[in-house]
């Protein structure tokens, strides 16, 4: 059943609504839809880079879901991980997540961003690096560094991700 262009043009209008529940609602509407809609996943792309949109961390989200993200969703994806609501910074990280267990390419961004991020950025992509339990030396490098890093909750997700690694030896997770 075709979908209605002006449904789609409104759902995707509603992106930009203040209210997360109804932007959470079109959101779940268009991952469906772009699943069969090569229009669509355009239309989407073109409004990931088009200006004065309010929220792009959704489009991104959307588009996040499909096969092979492009850099342009990646990029959105790891700024949102600064979004002032924790759990829309969540919601992307576990998506960058799963994004990064297809695409390896993503792990040194999360990497990248330990040092370089925000606050909120750092200790959403250490807890990214935790999930994905790698055992590789750049990514323990980087949570080493962070256990010095000024924030205490950079340091806390640095601890705690270092924790759960089993390439760490007992005295470091102590």
């Amino acid at each position: 059943m075709e979908t209605d262009p002006r449904e789609i043009a409104s759902l995707i209008a509603t992106l930009d609504h203040p209210d997360k529940p109804t932007i959470r609602a079109a959101v779940d509407k268009l991952i469906a839809l772009a699943e069969t809609s090569t229009e669509l996943r355009d239309t989407l792309n073109q409004r990931l880079s088009a200006a004065d949109h309010k929220n792009y961390w959704p489009v991104a989200y959307i588009l996040g879901h499909q096969t092979r993200p492009s850099g342009i969703v990646i990029r959105t994806l790891l700024d949102a991980l600064d979004h002032r609501e924790p759990d829309i910074r969540w919601a992307n990280g576990l998506l960058l997540v799963r994004i990064a267990q297809q695409e390896g390419a993503v792990v040194p961004l999360l990497i990248e961003l330990c040092a370089t991020g925000s606050a909120n950025q750092k200790r959403m992509a250490l807890y990214c690096l935790r999930d994905l339990a790698l055992s590789d030396s750049e990514s323990q490098a980087a949570m080493l560094k962070a256990l010095d890093d000024k924030e205490p909750t950079v340091r806390v997700a640095a601890a705690t991700s270092l924790k759960v690694r089993t390439d760490v030896d007992a005295a470091v997770r102590q």
